[in-house]
Parts: structure tokens; sequence; C-alpha cells
């Protein structure tokens, strides 16, 4: 008797189960969002964050009575080169895809007119402007705004700009000078210099002759050096004599010095900057309690801080799938054309998404950070700017070695 209720249990969950798998084949309808990433993050990285999204959004999609379902999947792309084989299983399979990571990238797909990117970290200027690319880091030129802003906010209304010879750097000094100018700033000397080059005694020295004939030592807190740079800047700094006097004004740079790719170099030089003070702005994420859950979670599965680029992955899934699930449609046009008025009403882990007219993301969130020998690897925040209300908040750090 007990042997045949067991057997009449087990037809019973068989049933259930078989009548589950049904239900999902037929009724379910799943949509494959495609994760294109690239260096400097790893399968470890991606995985993490996609898995989480994967849980929570279909966990919403339940709770709304949605048919719709989704499924992650995480490509790695090489930075400077798609292969082709990568680049028809992109365009063949898939019609939502977060990413590609950069502006390069997203130029090979500007033919494609079926498939929707949300990209979470272009931001080139020089972009294309495609009505199915959208993104959610602002343009790079707007780190020129967020430079004027703060100098102002330090009473700095003096500055020398030093600029790499590169469009990139270019574009944003050219925001920079715009900003400053309508803040009543100055600026006194303007600098371009090889990035190539590995010595930079020749802009050193032009640097000390500026700053030697125009600050007075009484001064020197209201000058500044721009220096719009990437992987040269720790060199060019270690090339500054330790008593040269443009170590003693405030230098401000670009959100690549605090990258995972350029800090390394700084955090390997034992004194690269010799009391040099050194400020980098970069968008980061709200820091809300939203986003604190959402990267207690991440430490789950890996250890390490949500960064902005992971967090906007994490967005831009999010205001994919509530476009869809709003819109009951997963026809392309209808997603376009309502993804923007979705962004007005989406606050994210990243803030406010808004997206313009060219879909670039219109608000966010910046950090100033200080780099110093004597703070503990070379970095800490002591700003957080709000791009939307114009709003610096003083953060207090206790880094110091």
């Amino acid at each position: 008797m007990y042997k045949n209720k067991k057997i009449i249990i087990l037809i019973i969950i068989s049933i259930i189960v078989l009548s589950y798998e049904i239900y999902v084949s037929f009724y379910l309808k799943w949509i494959n969002f495609a994760i294109l990433y690239s260096d400097p993050y790893t399968n470890e990285d991606i995985n993490a964050i996609s898995t989480i999204i994967e849980n929570r959004i279909n966990r919403y999609s339940e709770t709304v009575n949605s048919i719709y379902r989704f499924k992650l999947d995480p490509i790695y792309l090489s930075f400077d080169n798609l292969q082709n084989s990568t680049y028809e299983l992109i365009k063949t399979k898939y019609n939502f895809i977060i990413g590609p990571d950069y502006t390069n990238q997203i130029n090979y797909f500007m033919n494609v007119n079926n498939i929707i990117f949300i990209s979470p970290n272009s931001s080139s200027d020089f972009l294309i402007n495609h009505p199915h690319v959208f993104r959610l880091k602002t343009p790079d030129s707007i780190q020129g705004k967020v430079i004027a802003k703060f100098l102002i906010y330090k009473n700095i209304t003096k500055t020398i700009t030093l600029t790499s010879d590169i469009e990139w750097s270019k574009n944003i000094i050219n925001k920079f000078n715009e900003e400053y100018s309508k803040l009543d700033g100055q600026i006194i000397e303007d600098i371009t210099y090889d990035p190539n080059s590995s010595d930079f005694s020749n802009v050193i020295k032009k640097l000390e002759i500026k700053i030697n004939s125009e600050i007075d030592i009484i001064d020197r807190n209201k000058y500044a050096i721009v220096q719009i740079g990437i992987f040269e800047t720790p060199s060019l700094l270690n090339q500054i004599s330790k008593n040269s006097i443009i170590r003693n004004v405030t230098w401000v740079g670009s959100d690549a010095l605090t990258s995972n790719l350029v800090l390394p170099y700084f955090q390997n030089l034992t004194n690269c900057f010799n009391d040099l003070t050194l400020y980098s702005v970069s968008i980061v994420s709200s820091n809300s309690s939203n986003f604190l859950e959402i990267e207690k979670e991440y430490n789950n599965y890996i250890s390490g801080e949500l960064d902005f680029v992971q967090s906007a992955r994490y967005d831009a899934c999010w205001l994919l799938a509530k476009t869809i699930l709003n819109m009951n449609s997963i026809n392309v046009k209808d997603i376009i054309d309502n993804l923007k008025s979705i962004s007005e009403g989406y606050v994210g882990i990243t803030g406010n998404c808004n997206f313009n007219s060219f879909g670039d993301r219109v608000n966010a969130y910046y950090n100033i950070y200080e780099l110093r020998d004597d703070i503990k690897n070379k970095s800490q925040q002591i700003l957080s700017y709000d791009l939307q209300n114009d709003i610096f908040t003083i953060i207090s750090n206790n880094n110091i070695k």
C-alpha cells in the first residue's frame, strides 16, 4: 500500500512538472538580451551582474502577469576588433543589446536597423547620431563642464590648460573653455602636447616659465592646471622635479585618471606626486539605498565595488524590459518610440536615466577624487556633484596612510 502511494505521488509530481514545462513552452515568450562587454571586465564580472538582473526582472515580470521572460547572454568583444562570426551572431540572433562598451564598436552596427542598443560606457562626442542607439554615460565633453564648475567652486579663477593632442582631450577642453568663460574664469595659456612622447621636459619647462611669470606666490591657490590626458599622465607627473613651482598649484584631470586602466600606473609609482595634489572627475552611480542593496547582492557573487559601467548595465536592462512590459510588445519600432518616455520616469541605481533627443543621458552624478602619494591606493573621493541640480556635497573621508 505504501509503495503504491509513493508511486501515485511521483506520478502527480511528474504531471505537475510536465504541465509547468508545457505552460512555459507555449504560454511564456522568452526574450534574449545580448550583454556585450570588453576589457577590463571578465566573465565572472558579467555573469554576476547578469544573474542578478535576470532574476530580478523575471520576478517583476511575473508579478505584473506578463507573458514575457528575459534571458541574458554575455558576449565578449575585443576593444578594437569585432570578429565577423561574432558580428553575424549578434546581427542575426538579437534585437536587444546592452552594449557595446565603446564607441568604435557601436560604429560596426551603424547599418543595422532592427536592433536596439543601450551602451553602458560609450561616451564619445563623435558618435554618429543613430535612432537605435542610446547611451547611459554622459558624453565626454560634459566632464569639461564639471571641471569648470569644480574650479569655480574652489574659487580658482585662472587656469592653464594642458591637453594631449587627440580629439577626445580636445573636445573635453573645448567644453571646459566654454563653461569656464561663462563662469568668469580666465584661461591664461593653452598648451598641447604629444601623448605618445616619453620625454615631457619641454612641456614641463613651458608650464614653469608661464607660472613663474604669471603667479604671485601669495595667489597660487587661485590658479590651476587642467591636464586632459590618459596613459601618459603618470609619466608626465613623475618627470616634474620635486622642487618645481608647478607642484604648488592645483591640478585637475579627467575620469581616465581614476579608471581601472590608468590608476594602477599611479599606484606603481612610489613618489609620483611629491606633494602635488591632482583631482579627477568621474561619473558614478547614485549611492542610493537601491544601489547599496544591489551592490551587496553583487558581492555575494564577486568581491569588489559595483562600478558605474556594471550599474549602467543593470539600468539598461531594466529600461528595455520595462518598455517591453509597458508596451506589451517586442516590436523594435514600438520600443524605440517609447524608450525615451519610459526613461523620463526611471530612476535607477545610476540615478535619473532620462535620455535626450539624441539618445544620450541628460543627468548624472559625478565624484571628485583627490590623488596623492599619502592616500591609500593613491585615490579618495572628496566631493560628489549632482549635475541636474548643480550641487556639490563634501564627502568626509579618512583614507590617509
